[in-house]
């Protein structure tokens, strides 16, 4: 069974879209040790050409100065899974109308270091 679902992530390819370079970091390295596939861009333009290229299985993008909402159109439009983490929670409503589900940084940060204790 836990072989299986090791299987199932190695299928997966995440496109993760962030722009400060400790977030990319740490979600490299969060998605390496699951052994799941990600490619880190920094960028909404980098993302959509990925995205063109259909290799993708799901997207988590951070706000992008405002560019976040182009990501996550044209990778619902493609029917992927969406996720947008913000420290910004202005954000958050228009993520809701979009059908994307939104993830505070902060909150994720803390329940991460709890986690750890």
């Amino acid at each position: 069974m836990v072989t299986e679902r090791k299987e199932n992530f190695q299928l997966e390819h995440v496109l993760v879209v962030e722009d400060d370079d400790t977030w990319r970091d740490l979600f490299a390295r969060s998605f390496q040790r699951r052994g799941i596939k990600a490619t880190i861009v920094g960028s909404a333009v980098e993302a959509l050409e990925l995205l063109e290229k259909g290799e993708i299985n799901r997207v988590i993008t951070d706000g992008l100065n405002d560019n976040w909402w182009k990501v996550a159109k044209a990778a619902h439009e493609l029917g992927l899974s969406v996720k947008l983490v913000s420290a910004e929670e202005r954000y958050q409503l228009s993520a809701h109308e979009m059908g994307i589900e939104f993830i505070n940084k902060r909150e994720a940060v803390q329940l991460r270091v709890r986690d750890q204790l």
